[in-house]
């Protein structure tokens, strides 16, 4: 199967929704940038079945330390004899593939296996060694298996395409029409994603007092603070349980999802000592994308 990850802060266009969990044969990864408008509430109309529970909105707090305030002026970040949630994993569900349509996500997917066939050619031609190793540091190894492969698939694709924040000015099988399609339909949604999160727990993400009410506005996202990357997974290879740190926003999109191919698992971010050591798994399918905070692996 092929999916994509996301990690990310940026852009806009249009979608359709719900909420869950990711492995499976081969992968791909991605991440956005936009050119059409479309508006968050567009995108998020659909399925938001939030992962943000709560039976109230807590009030609005700083972002940046402030000094002891006075007892008298003093105002809890918690709402007196309510339930208050902390640091909850809001998991946001869409499928793209009605929007997009079945020949954007086949042009993509073409897109995306020619890079693939081009870097295991190169792999071909490398080196052979008993410890294969993805690094963009000294001298290349070949994979020796389909997971190693992957892994440097991603080294392929930052050194080819410049994957780190690089989508004004996009290369390789981002810079082909259906890659940018996809590229807007997800920085809409993922606008949308974080200003949902950011109305439930009161905080003013910056729209215009004006414009409150207006279904056009949308959260503006930086398209070069984006990073996008396909995986290709066979023969059973996987991606490790990880964390994408320094992003705001992560996510995964499945282009292709072959039957048997591997489910997206999320841990319980409290850790793994009892009673907290649990697991969701999601069956992801074809035109899927789901968004969830960068700390939950």
């Amino acid at each position: 199967p092929l999916f994509a990850p996301l990690s990310a802060s940026s852009g806009s266009r249009r979608s359709r929704s719900s909420l869950a969990p990711l492995v499976g044969p081969p992968l791909v990864r991605l991440v956005c940038r936009g050119r059409r408008r479309h508006t968050a509430r567009e995108m998020t109309t659909a399925i938001i079945t939030a992962a943000i529970l709560g039976l109230r909105a807590t009030p609005p707090s700083s972002f940046t330390p402030s000094p002891q305030p006075a007892a008298a002026s003093y105002q809890s970040p918690f709402a007196q004899d309510a339930l208050s949630l902390l640091f909850p994993s809001p998991v946001l569900r869409v499928n793209l593939e009605e929007v997009l349509g079945s020949g954007t996500l086949d042009a993509l997917e073409e897109a995306i296996l020619n890079s693939w066939d081009e870097h295991c050619a190169e792999q071909a031609t490398l080196p052979q060694t008993d410890t294969a190793r993805a690094t963009t540091e000294g001298e290349r190894m070949r994979a020796a298996s389909d997971q190693e492969l992957n892994e440097e698939f991603f080294y392929y694709q930052r050194s080819k395409y410049g994957v780190d924040g690089q989508q004004s000015d996009p290369k390789g099988w981002l810079a082909s029409e259906a890659a940018q399609d996809l590229i807007d339909v997800v920085t809409a949604v993922t606008a949308g994603y974080i200003e949902r999160i950011a109305h439930h727990a009161g905080i003013d993400v910056g729209r215009p007092d004006d414009l409150e009410d207006d279904e056009d506005w949308e959260l503006p996202l930086d398209p070069d603070k984006l990073h996008v990357w396909a995986s290709v997974h066979q023969g059973g290879s996987t991606h490790p349980r990880h964390v994408h740190m320094g992003a705001a926003v992560s996510g995964v999109f499945y282009l292709r999802v072959p039957p048997g191919a591997g489910r997206l698992c999320f841990f319980d971010p409290r850790g793994s000592i009892p009673p907290f050591e649990r697991e969701v798994r999601h069956v992801p399918q074809r035109g899927e994308v789901l968004l969830f905070p960068p700390w939950l692996s």
